[in-house]
This record gives C-alpha cells, structure tokens and sequence, in this order.
C-alpha cells in the first residue's frame, strides 16, 4: 500500500506530459491573469478614491449640512463618518446586463446605470443628535449632484424632533476614532485617580502610558433602541500578546449617551 501513491503520481504526471506532447507543447501554462473583455461593466466596483474624495468635497460645500472635517471635530460636530457605493436596484441592473449589441441598439439599454454615492454623517451638533444618511449623486459630481435622504431600503428611518426621513439616534451609532479618544480620557481620568487601588488589587493600572500593566476593551451592543448608549469596560493584563486569555476581574460601567462628552 505504501508504494501505491509513488506509482499513481508517476503514472499521472505520464499522462499528463503525453497529453501536452500530443496537444504540441511541452510547457506548463503560464501563471499571469489572462486578459480578458467582459460584455458588460462591473455594476459593483467600489467607488475610486477619486469619487470618494469628490462626494466628501462636495458634502463640504453644503452650508446647511454644517460640517467639520473629521480630523477636526469633536462628539458635539457633525461630521463625516462613511462613504460608499450604493449598489443599483435590480429593476436598473437587469435590463443593462441583459442587453446585447442588437438590443443595445433599439432600445435605451445601452449604458449602466447612474451611480450614487451612500454618506453618512454623525450629527452630534444638533439638539437632537441623530445620525444622518444621505444618498448623493448621480456621480461623476456635476450641477445635477443632488442629496437626498437615503431611506428606501429601511422600514423605519425616522427620529423623535428632527425633521424628515433618513434619521437614526445617535446613541444607536458604530463607535468610532471621535468617540474612542473621548471614551479613552475619560477613562484615563478615572483610572488614574484610583491607580494605587488597583495596583494593589489587579496588580496593575491605565493612565493611557506606554508602561501600563493593563488595558481594556468593551463588547457590544452599546444600545437596543438608541434611547441610550453604555460601555461595559473589562480590564485585561497588557503586553502578554493573547489579552483575552489574561483578564483581570475589574470591570467598568460608562453611560456615554448624547454627544456632551463632559457628561
């Protein structure tokens, strides 16, 4: 039995060599992509950087959006969050990519579908915080670039006190880069406080230095109904690779509703 799989290999690549010798080549076929045309246009291709860039100018320009670039802003800003492709509803997808030359030519099949861009803004300036999602195009951005709210696809896109569609609460949103730094000096400031404490009991404390014995890290979900946002905080020993498989016990509970990161 143990000779058989030597035999079955030589045996195989005989068979293969004479078959390439029969077909008139002797060389194994190349590794590059092969080029090819395909008869349509790519429908999901994500947006360039190009377009990426362009939607985000051109959300700049918006006086009324009120908005402060990312780098810049703060919980209680409003800003940028997110861009995308909005992928084409299958009523505009089908006839394009069911055409053909002939029906290309008798009917208006002929070019792909309008593509528009998905942004969503994280309106913490407002009285009522909210998150906003806006659809943008069409695209490339011209005088007929227009936003409206992207709210099709949702059963519900409405918000108690802000006025129209596309709205969602703010305590309901993805943590970001904004919130995690406010979230971390916060946390600073309180661990650091009561650093010699847990020194003594866990053996370690966060002052946000690079000489901390432990960290931490949060599990989600931060809200069920966006009437409120919180943090179940458990700290970890730091620096041992696998963090998860060092925990110390300490655990912390953060309400961080609202965009006033004071409170």
């Amino acid at each position: 039995m143990v000779l058989l799989a030597p035999l079955h290999f030589l045996l195989s690549t005989f068979i293969t060599l004479a078959a390439r010798a029969a077909g008139g080549s002797d060389l194994c076929p190349p590794n590059t992509p092969v080029n090819i045309k395909a008869p349509h246009e790519n429908l999901w291709k994500p947006l360039t950087e190009e377009e990426t860039l362009s939607v985000q100018e051109w959300l700049y320009t918006r006086k009324d959006l009120n908005l402060t670039q990312f780098t810049k802003a703060g919980l209680s800003d409003n800003s940028i969050w997110f861009i995308e492709l909005i992928t084409p509803n299958k009523t505009d997808a089908l006839p394009y990519l069911e055409s053909t030359p002939t029906t290309k030519r008798d009917n208006n099949n002929s070019s792909p579908p309008k593509r528009y861009a998905r942004a969503i803004l994280f309106n913490g300036g407002y009285s009522v915080p909210h998150v906003k999602e806006l659809q943008v195009g069409p695209l490339p951005i011209s005088s007929e670039t227009k936003g409206v709210p992207f709210s099709y696809i949702y059963q519900n896109s409405t918000v108690a006190g802000v006025e129209g569609d596309g709205v969602f609460p703010f305590n309901s949103r993805t943590t970001y880069g904004i919130e995690g730094a406010a979230l971390n000096a916060f946390i600073v400031s309180f661990m650091t406080d009561i650093k010699d404490a847990t020194e003594d009991l866990i053996g370690g404390s966060y002052t946000g230095s690079d000489g901390d014995k432990i960290t931490y890290s949060w599990q989600g979900p931060n809200s069920f109904d966006g009437n409120w946002r919180r943090y179940w905080l458990f700290f970890l020993a730091n620096g041992f690779g696998a963090q998860y498989m060092s925990p110390t016990g300490f655990f912390v509970y953060v309400d961080a509703s609202g965009s006033d990161a004071s409170k």
